[in-house]
């Protein structure tokens, strides 16, 4: 197995209803991998950018192909590596650095891949309501921030 870098991509997916509602993809991770809603996550591969590490994530997690708008959230935070993830880092990485991405997408049914068992497409507080961590809570907020800045 291709071991990866000591960072992930964290992508806020989003979509707009035909009444410009804002509804954002949670992801039910395997009990296997944790068990916790989330975003779509994903390590760096040695070679690999955040970006192209974020948008094949996307792919990878949820089959969409191409996004309609895919922007850097300018936000990072650190974590303790958990020790079932341990296997895809080198045995000195202790310590995960996860960077956030904003993708926005018009398509309404995933294909999931095997890491995650349900999705669901969640209001904002619904999301802040279900997302495991406070760091994607964080993430969601500064998506929100960043759509209503008109940029």
């Amino acid at each position: 197995m291709e071991k990866r870098q000591p960072v992930q991509a964290a992508v806020i997916i989003y979509r707009k209803t035909p009444g410009d509602s804002l509804l954002v993809l949670g992801l039910l991770r395997t009990e296997e991998w944790g068990g916790f809603w989330q975003p779509v996550t994903g390590g760096v591969l040695w070679g690999e950018t955040l970006e192209e590490a974020a948008s094949r994530e996307v792919r990878e997690e949820t089959g969409i192909p191409e996004p309609l708008r895919f922007f850097d959230m300018d936000y990072e935070y650190s974590f303790v590596l958990p020790d079932r993830y341990k296997v895809f880092y080198d045995d000195d990485v202790r310590i995960l650095t996860e960077h956030a991405f904003g993708y926005e997408t018009d398509i309404e049914d995933i294909v999931l891949s095997d890491e995650h068992t349900e999705y669901r497409w969640l209001t904002p507080p619904e999301a802040i309501e279900v997302y495991e961590y406070p760091e994607y809570n964080e993430a969601l907020k500064r998506l929100i921030k960043h759509l209503d800045s008109g940029k």
